[in-house]
């Protein structure tokens, strides 16, 4: 693209800014959990309508798609996803625009991504005359584990026409305004488990007659804990943490049911495979020491995020011409959070995901995702607004 194209971008997205605050602030008091964005999408779907898109609503639950069609010939589809539910957390902020639902909270950026992909929609659109090729605007319900991903897709998200590109943006903890990618694998699978232990209960005072389920959680968990260490090839990523053990309700005895839940995270297909057999191991031989039985519910849950190379290497020249070479940061490791946006990589569909710094100036200790008190720098928007606009331009729009 021409150094006047971004300076028109840069200006447009200077321009939108306070409307896109304005949206990400009152997404942000009033959050909707996976599969309850009813409002949220009303909202998107009605200013996409204003902008004179092609909207269709409630694909994949509350799912909204909006279509614009470039006017200065045919290219190819370029789709942006943006998610938009909010988590079962209590807001601690103070923000004069805090939540005003109870127990429910935007703590992981999701009402600034809906806001950015308004505004990135409002800019383009203005800018119809000059594309070449086509934009599917994409607001996803429910990536906080609700499946949003596949049922847009089992909807027909990537299809009619169908999204030859799709990028997805998400806030990180760098420097506000800076952006960050990772080529190749990005982010890990995410898988889940649980693993109940029954056997005979009894007194505490007399062990040897029971099976000692809590003895048996004990040591599943030691042998849990070995799968990575001892049985993955230490060159290969691989996470296992177990998250909660639940079981009986006094101290002299011995119950009948323990209960361990955890969390896997790999990033290939075959270590993820080793660690489900690994994990089915651990519980069997904790058994067969005790004589108590088991029951393994494993869920693979998302699939690890990995960017093509050519979007990755295309997307991020274009970056660092937009914003310099030191605003924009390669990570040299895979981050081990996972993301629904990975069930978009199919056959025919190439995918791009990177991240907008949102931490402010000097900040020693910036916010984490997934807490109370999660806080960032608003002013990255712009920037946000500003590198989505480029990445589908630097597609749709001719030297």
């Amino acid at each position: 693209m021409t150094s006047a194209i971004y300076q028109e971008l840069s200006e447009r997205a200077a321009v939108i800014y306070e409307k896109v605050v304005m949206w990400r602030r009152d997404f942000h008091r009033y959050p909707e959990l996976a599969g309850h964005e009813e409002r949220t999408s009303g909202l998107v779907a009605e200013h996409l309508r204003a902008l004179g898109l092609e909207v269709a609503e409630h694909v994949g639950g509350f799912g909204v798609v909006g279509l614009l069609r470039g006017e200065a010939g045919n290219g190819p589809v370029i789709g942006f996803r943006a998610d938009m539910d909010a988590l079962p957390l209590q807001e601690q902020t103070g923000f004069p625009y805090a939540s005003k639902i109870p127990g429910v909270m935007h703590a992981c950026g999701h009402d600034a991504h809906t806001a950015m992909l308004m505004g990135t929609a409002e800019v383009l659109s203005a800018m119809r005359t000059q594309l070449r090729g086509t934009v599917k605007f994409i607001f996803q319900p429910a990536e906080e584990g609700g499946g949003g991903a596949k049922a847009m897709i089992k909807d027909g998200v990537l299809e009619n026409p169908h999204v030859d590109i799709l990028l997805g943006m998400h806030l990180l903890f760098n420097p506000a305004g800076t952006l960050a990618f990772k080529r190749g694998y990005a982010l890990t699978a995410s898988d889940s488990f649980t693993l109940t232990i029954t056997g005979k209960g009894g007194h505490g005072a007399k062990p040897h007659e029971t099976n000692d389920v809590v003895l048996t959680a004990c040591k599943a968990v030691e042998n849990l804990h070995q799968i990575v260490s001892r049985k993955i090839n230490p060159q290969r990523m691989a996470i296992l943490s177990v998250g909660s053990i639940q079981s009986g309700t006094a101290s002299n005895v011995l119950p009948e049911t323990a209960t361990i839940r955890g969390t896997v995270r790999t990033l290939e297909t075959d270590v993820q495979e080793q660690m489900i057999a690994g994990v089915r191991a651990a519980a069997q031989s904790a058994c067969d020491f005790t004589g108590a039985e088991f029951n393994l519910v494993y869920r693979i849950m998302e699939p690890a995020v990995h960017n093509d190379d050519a979007v990755m290497a295309h997307i991020t020249d274009v970056f660092r011409q937009m914003l310099g070479e030191d605003s924009v940061i390669e990570l040299t490791e895979p981050r081990c959070g996972s993301e629904d946006f990975s069930n978009y990589q199919r056959p025919g569909v190439q995918t791009g995901y990177f991240w907008l710094g949102g931490a402010y100036p000097g900040e020693a200790h910036p916010s984490t995702n997934h807490q109370p008190r999660y806080n960032w720098d608003e002013r990255t928007m712009r920037t946000g607004v500003q590198a989505a606009c480029a990445a589908v331009c630097s597609y749709l729009i001719a030297d």
